[in-house]
Formats: C-alpha cells, structure tokens, sequence
C-alpha cells in the first residue's frame, strides 16, 4: 500500500513551470533581438538625452554661479564706491561749513566794530551837545518858571 502510494504520488504531480526544451531558445532569441532593437531604439537616445540636459542644466547653474559672482563684485564695488563718495560729501560739508562759520564770525565781527564805532561817535556827539542842551533846558525852565509863577501870583514876576 505504500508503494501504490509513492507511485501515485510521483504519477499525479504537477508538471513544471518551465519545460526545458527548443522553446527556451526561442525566447532567449526574441530577448535578445528585442535587447538589440530597445537598446538602439529607446535606451541609448534617452541616456543621451539625459546627458545633453545634465551638460545644459550644469552649463546653466555655472552661468549662473558666475552671474552670481559677478554681480557680487559689482555691487561690492558700487558700495566702495558710494562709500567714498559719502565720505568725500561729508568731508566737504564739513569745510563748507567750517568755512560758513568763519565768515560768520568775520562778519560778525566787523558788524560790531562798526557798531561799536557808530555808537561811540554817537557818544561823542551826545556829549558835546549835552552842555547846550543843559543850557538850553536852563534857560527855558527859567522862562516856564516865571511863567507859571506870573500866572500864580497873578503879576508879572
């Protein structure tokens, strides 16, 4: 019974997935013509695609880095330069007014000696005719003074 078993057994298996025989040539053949064809047809044209746009993208991110670069330097000397302007402004503010000052204060100055001169002459002048005027005054208080006393006493003094 168990050698009826075995035989059975080896008799009701399955056949294998894959037969070894003529048709294993014949698709080792159709891979390969299709390898040939799919190689010349689709890979080397998309790896050669793949290569011209990695050399353009590469080409474009150098141009770019040096753009880059470029424009760095050049606003780095445009701001050297707006540097040297502001202080070349500054400084000639500076004179400016320092010099402004100067003749403020020359002018200044001479205003006053000219003040001073006028108001000394006009000192001058006061003092000479203060006697006069004190004359003046003297005489004509002695007239207002008869005057009013006439006029109180109600006679001629």
């Amino acid at each position: 019974m168990v050698t009826q078993a075995v035989l059975l057994a080896a008799v009701s298996q399955d056949p294998p997935l894959i037969d070894i025989d003529y048709t294993l040539l014949v698709q080792a053949g159709i891979f390969l013509v299709l390898f040939v064809v799919m190689r010349k047809l689709v890979f080397l044209p998309y790896l050669q695609a793949r290569r011209e746009r990695d050399a353009n993208i590469g080409g474009a991110r150098n141009e770019a880095k040096s753009l880059d670069i470029d424009c760095t330097e050049r606003t780095q000397r445009y701001e050297e330069r707006l540097m040297a302007a502001r202080k070349e402004a500054a400084t000639g503010r500076a004179q400016r007014r320092a010099e402004g000052t100067s003749k403020g204060e020359e002018l200044l100055t001479d205003a006053r000696q000219r003040a001073d001169a006028k108001l000394q002459a006009a000192r001058v002048r006061i003092a000479k005719s203060v006697p006069a005027a004190e004359l003046a005054l003297r005489t004509r208080a002695d007239q207002l003074a008869q005057a009013i006393a006439s006029k109180v006493l109600g006679r001629s003094v």
